[in-house]
């Protein structure tokens, strides 16, 4: 493995590992936020109840207004009754006024003519005052009963609707008694939710800064290995720095760290396959090498037993040449014509050459090694 992959493995886990203590501490908040929906939701079933009872004391005031409304009715009907009884007095008034008048001119009439009225007509005119004024009697015993039931219900009315007036206005200061409370304990307990999710944030901050700190210890170790990473890498490191810039800021781009993490994963897994198919190329490339260079050396194995024989070829002719005294000196031996020259059957070069050869095989076999396995 390059020292690059390994180093970005272990930046890899240290990111996994961050991620994960944010996960959890997102969970933690999650449930939090979860218990706090909770209160709230018991706090709002809480006002349901209120808003309920106020919504009852509404209906009982409608009702309340109803009663009033026929009471106003009844009023009404008396006033019109008592109106009508008025109405019926004045007309008994007029009728006295005309008894009256009646009687005057009686009087007139008996000064006048003592002679002429008779005491029967006078009895008769006594009657008929005497039962009017019997009914005027009887309308005014009417008229004041009416009166004072007028007056009875007049107070009856006053006393219910001061009643009723005293029950809404104190049913309105407990509901907003009530929902002053339940306000101010809704406000209370989010007043402390969120005083304890802010003490909770700053903790998990001040964690996740040193954290950081420690990472950022870290990671300056991981960018020196990596800068000394092949060029393969480049893009890797490039977005490592970007990662530990945004880890600074890990807790509002977590998302985009996220993605980055991803794509960079994505392109590690991708430089991974370029490397190992490379590699299994180079592997490819190497074999082929290998069985090239044991032809070579089968080659070079046969060339040196060649020059070998040649060799020794060589040296039995000279041996043969110094045994019959043939033998000549080498520039006498070159300078020879052909024809002088048939009976040797050496090449036409000189001996050192022949050595030079077989040391040059001998170096390229050391080199290569045997033609063996």
């Amino acid at each position: 493995m390059v020292p690059g992959e390994l180093q970005f493995g272990k930046f890899h886990q240290v990111l996994l590992d961050l991620r994960s203590q944010v996960e959890k501490v997102l969970n933690e908040q999650q449930k939090a936020l979860l218990k706090s929906q909770e209160q709230k939701k018991d706090l709002r079933k809480q006002l349901e109840k209120s808003e309920a009872r106020n919504k009852d004391l509404e209906k009982e005031l409608e009702k309340c207004e109803a009663q009033n409304k026929e009471l106003n009715n009844i009023v009404l009907d008396q006033h019109t009754a008592l109106s009508s009884y008025e109405d019926q007095i004045k007309n008994l008034k007029k009728e006295l006024d005309q008894v009256g008048s009646h009687e005057s001119r009686s009087e007139i009439m008996t000064k006048e003519r003592n002679d002429l009225i008779s005491k029967y007509n006078y009895n008769q005119v006594l009657k008929q005052r005497d039962s009017t004024l019997a009914k005027l009697n009887t309308i005014g015993a009417e008229l004041q009963e009416a009166q004072n039931d007028l007056e009875l219900g007049k107070k009856v009315w006053d006393a219910e609707r001061i009643a009723l007036a005293e029950r809404l206005s104190n049913a309105k200061q407990a509901w907003e008694a009530d929902k002053i409370a339940l306000i101010d304990n809704i406000l209370t307990k989010e007043r402390q939710d969120s005083t304890l999710k802010y003490n909770q944030a700053l903790k998990e901050r001040d964690t996740a800064l040193s954290e950081l700190k420690n990472l950022g210890v870290k990671l300056k170790g991981v960018q020196k290995d990596l800068y000394k990473s092949n060029d393969e890498l480049e893009l890797g490191k490039k977005e490592l720095d970007m990662a530990l810039n945004e880890l600074k800021i890990l807790g509002a781009q977590l998302n985009g760290v996220r993605k980055d993490l991803s794509k960079s994963q994505a392109k590690l897994e991708f430089g991974k396959k370029v490397w190992e198919a490379e590699k299994m190329e180079l592997t490819k490339k190497l074999n082929k090498f290998g069985t090239e260079i044991k032809g070579i050396r089968e080659d070079l194995s046969d060339l040196a037993k060649i020059h070998e024989k040649h060799i020794q070829e060589n040296e039995n002719a000279y041996c043969a040449g110094y045994l019959t005294g043939w033998f000549r000196e080498p520039h006498e031996y070159i300078s020879l014509r052909s024809h002088e020259a048939k009976e040797v059957t050496l090449p036409d070069h000189k001996p050192l050459e022949a050595t030079s050869s077989l040391s040059h095989s001998r170096a390229l076999i050391r080199l290569f090694g045997s033609a063996g396995p």
